[in-house]
């Protein structure tokens, strides 16, 4: 879901109830970076964050390979 909009849209529909709402406009935008993508006045603070899962698993094979 970092670089596909609809993926965080439909997974994060119907959680109004729990503080969260997306701004459509800010989830559509394009970024290298984090970025904001929750609606002003929402209870839950909403984040895009990259990460590189595959340098992660790769330093998590080393470590427990030694």
């Amino acid at each position: 879901g970092e670089h596909v909009a609809r993926v965080r849209e439909d997974a994060l529909r119907d959680l109004a109830a729990l503080g969260i709402e997306v701004d459509p406009a800010r989830n559509a935008t394009e970024a290298d970076g984090p970025r904001r993508i929750g609606a002003d006045g929402a209870q839950v603070e909403l984040l895009v964050v990259p990460t590189d899962e595959e340098l992660a698993i790769t330093r998590q094979v080393v470590d427990l390979l030694g």
